[in-house]
């Protein structure tokens, strides 16, 4: 949420970062739980949850065109910690990506959950639809988001030249692209 990057890194609101950190924290521990290994037994294969994951997390509080932007990094390794055979084996990833909308939700909702236990006052913003899409902290003007969003709004900038050029809106993989 870009207004929760402009109170924490401009306005020097230190308890957001701590928010944030505890926000991510529980959305990694909710992808945690999907963690699992698959193992075979003659023609069948067995899926078994290990709910553990071997990852590092990294902080930024800067776009790549320096615009306040709060968010972390996670790098996660292709292994997980099966307790039955004591070793480290190969992740089974397919919960895993489906999961990771799911985590992400979480982190919002915490984060939302953080912010109004701070005293922050929020407002849900919605999309065309006028379904929820997160939030943002009441008071913060949309102007001041849009200027500090210079990344976002080349992202846009370049989604409107693709639906010209195309007739179509890009798909969220041609959009990360």
């Amino acid at each position: 949420q870009k207004s929760v990057s402009l109170m924490a890194v401009m306005m020097e609101d230190r308890r957001l970062y701590d928010a944030h950190d505890r926000a991510t924290r529980k959305a990694l521990s909710e992808l945690e739980r999907f963690a699992a290994i698959q193992t075979r037994q003659g023609h069948y294969k067995h899926r078994h949850t290990t709910g553990n994951l071997c990852a590092a997390a990294f902080r930024h509080d800067a776009s790549r065109e320096l615009d306040p932007q709060l968010h972390t990094h996670f790098v996660i390794a292709n292994v997980t910690w099966d307790a039955a055979s004591q070793r480290w084996l190969a992740l089974e990833t397919h919960d895993i990506f489906k999961a990771i909308r799911y985590s992400g939700k979480v982190y919002q909702n915490e984060l939302a959950r953080e912010c109004r236990s701070l005293g922050y006052e929020i407002e849900q913003t919605r999309n065309d639809k006028g379904w929820v899409e997160g939030f943002e902290i009441k008071g913060v003007s949309e102007e001041l988001r849009l200027r500090y969003s210079k990344r976002r709004a080349e992202v846009e900038a370049a989604i409107d030249k693709f639906t010209n050029e195309r007739g179509r809106r890009p798909n969220a993989a041609e959009i990360s692209q």
